[in-house]
């Protein structure tokens, strides 16, 4: 908890060149932390599979081309709702595509493994997009989630996977 909210305040006091770049990295990270998305998984993301109303993100052909609804919480869903809003104001050529870089073109992996690299030193904490989909796990398993609904929100076939996943401190031991 205290990392992530170590994150979430390099956000904030970052300096971003344009409040797209900000409310992207807010979005990216959020977006990670509450539903445990592949990064590939996020970056194939198109506006139809994002839901507000319903309130799901469908993952569609996912690891082992396998497709997934994955719920939005309501801690994620005012990220996405802002997202969104200055999201209409980019200029592209990928009109379907979700999350787009600052010249409007779908975002790659490379995009934001960069992206979460600079957060990662701006922090001083070691983060990746796989430690995020860990730290997702984690962080519903310690919240009392059950574990097979962890493992149908990651997608993975064999529920040990899923265990492998958690983590555990010294503290919690």
């Amino acid at each position: 908890e205290a990392q992530i909210n170590a994150l979430r305040k390099a956000i904030k006091t970052k300096r971003y060149e344009a409040d797209y770049s900000r409310i992207l990295d807010q979005t990216l990270l959020e977006t990670f932390i509450h539903t445990g998305l592949r990064i590939a998984e996020l970056c194939q993301l198109n506006l139809n599979d994002v839901n507000l109303e319903e309130g799901t993100i469908h993952v569609q052909l996912g690891k082992g081309r396998k497709s997934r609804k994955v719920g939005i919480l309501s801690v994620l869903a005012p990220y996405l709702e802002n997202y969104l809003a200055v999201r209409s104001n980019r200029v592209t050529s990928e009109r379907l595509s979700f999350f787009l870089n600052r010249r409007g073109t779908r975002l790659k992996t490379a995009d934001v493994t960069r992206r979460l690299l600079k957060l990662s030193k701006l922090a001083n904490i070691p983060i990746t997009a796989h430690g995020l989909r860990r730290t997702f796990a984690t962080y519903y398993a310690n919240q009392g989630k059950p574990l097979h609904l962890i493992q149908l929100a990651l997608g993975h076939s064999d529920i040990r996977t899923t265990q492998e996943y958690l983590m555990s401190d010294e503290a919690q031991v």
